[in-house]
C-alpha cells in the first residue's frame, strides 16, 4: 500500500511552558508555578503525490514556460545560441545526460537488489537461528549498500551540473518556470502533524491562496515559522531536483542545510535552551545517597 507521506522529519521549536514545583517549608506544602523555555520537536511530513498531482505539477511547469516565452523570456536553446557558449555547456549537458542515464540504471539495480536482499534477510534470520554464517548474504548486503551510496553520489553530481547550467541560463524561460514549479511543490507537499491531526502547512486550495499563506507567514516575526518554511523549501527542492525516494537519501540530503541563511543562528538558540534546561536539573537521588553515611556515623 502506498504511504501517504514520502518522508517525515521533526523541527525544533522553543515554547514557553508552565512548570509547577512543590516545596515543603515549615511543614507546609507550597506549590510554585513558573514559566520556562523548552525545546519541543514538531513533526512534519512531505506528502506523497498521487498520479493526478504529478500531472498537475508537469502541467504547471509547461504553462509557466509558455507564459514566460509570451512575456519575452528566451528558451534555453535560443539563449545558448544567442550568447554563443561554444562547447562548454554542450559538454556539461552531455555529462549530465550520462549521469542521468547512470542514475536510472542504478535505480533499477537498487530496486532489484532491494527485493533480493529482502529475501536474503529472511534466509539470514534462519541461518542465525541455526548458527550458520552465510558469506553470500553478507556479500549481497555490502553490494546493495555500495550501490545505494553510489546512487546518492551521482545525485550530488547531477545537482552540481544542474546548478552550473542554471547559472548560465538564469533568465531563461525554463529556469524561471522550474523555480516557480519548485515553489508550487513546496506549497502543496508541506504538512504538519500534531498527534492524530494532519494538515497542510500552507492554507488554501489554489496556488494563489497558498502563496498568500506563505507571504503571511513570512511577514510574521515568529522564528520557528520562518525556520520551518526554510526546512520545507530545502527538502522539497532537493526532492524535486534529485528525484530521491528512499528515506536514507532524504536523511543524507540534510548535510548542507546548515548553510541556509539563518539556520545556524536558529540551531544555536535551540542548543542554548537545551543546555540551560540541562543545567537547571538537580539530581533527585542526593538525599537518598546521604542517608547511608549518616547511619554509619551513628553506628560508630
Amino acid at each position: 500500500m502506498k504511504s501517504k507521506y514520502i518522508y517525515k522529519f521533526t523541527a525544533p521549536k522553543i515554547e514557553s511552558v508552565e512548570e509547577t514545583e512543590t516545596r515543603n517549608e515549615n511543614g507546609q506544602e507550597i506549590k510554585i508555578t513558573k514559566k520556562v523555555e523548552k525545546v519541543v520537536e514538531k513533526q512534519c511530513a512531505i506528502l506523497n503525490p498521487k498520479r493526478s498531482m504529478l500531472e498537475d505539477g508537469e502541467m504547471f511547469y509547461s504553462c509557466k514556460v509558455s507564459e514566460n516565452i509570451k512575456n519575452g523570456l528566451l528558451p534555453q536553446a535560443v539563449l545558448a545560441r544567442k550568447i554563443n557558449l561554444d562547447n562548454g555547456v554542450l559538454e556539461d549537458d552531455k555529462r549530465e545526460a550520462e549521469l542521468a542515464e547512470k542514475a536510472r540504471s542504478l535505480v533499477l539495480k537498487s530496486e532489484s537488489l532491494a527485493k533480493e536482499i529482502s529475501n536474503l534477510e529472511e534466509k539470514l534470520k534462519l541461518d542465525e537461528k541455526n548458527e550458520i554464517i552465510s558469506e553470500e548474504i553478507k556479500s549481497k548486503t555490502e553490494q546493495f549498500n555500495k550501490t545505494s551510496d553510489e546512487f546518492y553520489a551521482i545525485q550530488q553530481q547531477r545537482l552540481v551540473i544542474q546548478q552550473v547550467m542554471e547559472s548560465l541560463f538564469l533568465n531563461s524561460a525554463e529556469t524561471k518556470a522550474r523555480n516557480k514549479t519548485i515553489l508550487w511543490w513546496v506549497l502543496n507537499l508541506s504538512y504538519v502533524i500534531d498527534g492524530e491531526k494532519e494538515e497542510a502547512f500552507f492554507k488554501g486550495k489554489s496556488f494563489e491562496d497558498k502563496l498568500s499563506s506563505l507571504e503571511s507567514l513570512e511577514a510574521g516575526e515568529e522564528e520557528f515559522t520562518s525556520y520551518l518554511v526554510k526546512k520545507f523549501s530545502y527538502i522539497i527542492s532537493y526532492w524535486y531536483s534529485s528525484g530521491i525516494k528512499k528515506e536514507s537519501d532524504f536523511e543524507k540530503s540534510w548535510e548542507n542545510f546548515e548553510s541556509v541563511d539563518g539556520v545556524q543562528e536558529y540551531h544555536a538558540k535551540i542548543n542554548a535552551v537545551k543546555n540551560k534546561a540541562a543545567e537547571a536539573k538537580t539530581p533527585e537521588e542526593k538525599p537518598a545517597e546521604a542517608k547511608p553515611a549518616e547511619e554509619k556515623t551513628a553506628a560508630a
